[in-house]
């Protein structure tokens, strides 16, 4: 494991890495977890706030408590299922993100006063 500190650039790691762990107490939104997402990582995550957001557990990313012997299990996990890192590695962005079409429906939706996100 090779912790990289604060960096200008991340993506070099990101590319060179076989997965990438977000080991925290306190998150909003993790940015780590999107950039590692964007090219293609899977992301070992520990369970703070949001990270239900961002990564769907065993789908699009591991989440583990934060505590030692569950971060070193999930990444154990990882990294000796090459199948599993390799469909979390292809898991991507969820699709609704990048789907314009929807997010430009959505929208007129809302303005059209069809908005039942609150029911």
């Amino acid at each position: 494991m090779i912790l990289m500190g604060r960096m200008a650039n991340p993506f070099p790691a990101y590319m060179n890495a076989d997965i990438v762990a977000m080991l925290s107490q306190y998150e909003g939104l993790c940015g780590v977890v999107n950039e590692a997402k964007v090219v293609g990582r899977p992301v070992v995550a520990t369970r703070v706030s949001g990270i239900e957001e961002q990564l769907v557990d065993h789908r699009t990313g591991l989440i583990v408590a934060n505590d030692e012997d569950a971060i070193v299990e999930g990444m154990r996990l990882i990294l000796s299922d090459r199948s599993l890192r390799e469909a979390l590695a292809n898991s991507h962005l969820p699709p609704a993100l990048c789907d314009d079409a929807a997010k430009v429906q959505r929208l007129e939706e809302m303005l059209a006063g069809k908005d039942d996100t609150c029911e």
